[in-house]
């Protein structure tokens, strides 16, 4: 997990980033983090993966890119149901450079 400087009110809230050393890949050891991350503020509410590929595993090539979606997010879906906790998950569909005017 990788803290960031932050307002003192919001110190608590966590920062995961898909780096090899710093944040895991979307799975069970994404959930644990969320886990123990819910299980140390006072009012856990929202989580932000901003991007989902950043977390992503590989999907499946005998699966369509939503079917590979889906699976992946069933899991967290289901553990933030189970804890009241909302999650929003920011995907982009073309990301690609454009030149300023």
């Amino acid at each position: 997990m990788l803290a960031q400087a932050r307002a003192p009110e919001r110190a608590q809230e966590p920062v995961l980033a898909r780096e090899p050393e710093l944040g895991p890949e979307l799975g069970p050891d994404f959930i644990a983090a969320c886990e123990g991350w819910r299980r140390s503020v006072p009012k856990p509410a929202l989580i932000v993966v901003d991007v989902l590929q950043r977390i992503k595993p590989a999907g499946r090539a005998s699966r369509n890119s939503y079917e590979n979606d889906y699976s992946v997010l069933a899991d967290l879906q289901q553990w933030a149901t189970e804890h009241g906790v909302s999650v929003l998950v920011l995907h982009h569909t073309r990301k690609a450079w454009v030149p300023k005017k």
